[in-house]
């Protein structure tokens, strides 16, 4: 909502690296999808679907079927004009 959209990339992809390191991901479907969010809002649209789409397969493999939905939910949105 403050408009610093790269910063929340940043901060997204470093929660990825985490999840890398670390083997947890309970969360890696939802930072997928907030990374979407963020693309979008930067006017990056095919980058932010690819992340939805990523974020739905993760949590689809995971069974994780509320992080799936919310997922689907913010792909068929439409990017703000």
């Amino acid at each position: 909502m403050a408009g610093r959209y790269g910063s929340a990339v940043e901060i997204v992809d470093r929660g990825l690296a985490d999840v890398e390191d670390t083997g947890e991901r309970w969360y890696e479907a939802e930072l997928h999808r907030l990374k979407g969010e963020a693309l979008r809002g930067s006017r990056n649209e095919a980058a932010a679907l690819a992340e939805f789409d990523t974020a739905v397969a993760i949590a689809e493999r995971q069974g994780a079927a509320g992080l799936e939905r919310r997922a689907e939910i913010s792909r068929s949105l439409k990017p703000p004009a």
